[in-house]
């Protein structure tokens, strides 16, 4: 889902320039698939905002009112506003991406164990799970926990 939201937001930002417009639209679509992934937390939920808020970051361009903004109240031309600006704003957005990826796959690593996680279970986690829903894995982690059992009434 975090993936999914990242591509999405930076299709649209690339493809009509607003990351306003990105934003917007990328959350009204990715909605229903977030609505259907059960399990999904606060902190999950999360990091889907901040990967589409990245994506809608990316590439800035001429389509996009930012870009002549800066261009203009910068005195730069159109080509070191694309090497300036427009890279700036990729590595903005991609940065915010991955460590949201990444911090996604430590807290997955995290509860279900390090020692039963290889990139697989990472890269499919990202793709299609929630890193902390509910799952026999974690459940049995957390209740064996000793500082977890005294509050288990």
């Amino acid at each position: 889902v975090i993936l999914a939201a990242f591509l999405v937001s930076a299709a649209l930002r690339v493809a009509q320039g607003s990351a306003t417009v990105a934003l917007t639209t990328t959350a009204a679509l990715m909605a229903p698939t977030v609505a259907a992934t059960s399990g999904l937390s606060e902190l999950d939920l999360t990091f889907i905002v901040i990967a589409i808020a990245g994506g809608a970051t990316v590439l800035s361009h001429f389509n996009d009112s930012g870009f002549w903004l800066v261009s203009r109240f910068l005195n730069m031309d159109e080509k070191t506003t694309l090497k300036t600006w427009t890279v700036m704003e990729t590595l903005l957005g991609t940065i915010a991406f991955l460590i949201v990826a990444t911090a996604s796959a430590i807290l997955c690593r995290k509860h279900i164990g390090a020692a039963s996680v290889g990139p697989d279970v990472i890269l499919h986690r990202l793709f299609t799970d929630s890193c902390l829903g509910p799952s026999p894995q974690i459940a049995r982690i957390a209740y064996s926990s000793p500082r977890v059992e005294r509050f288990i009434p």
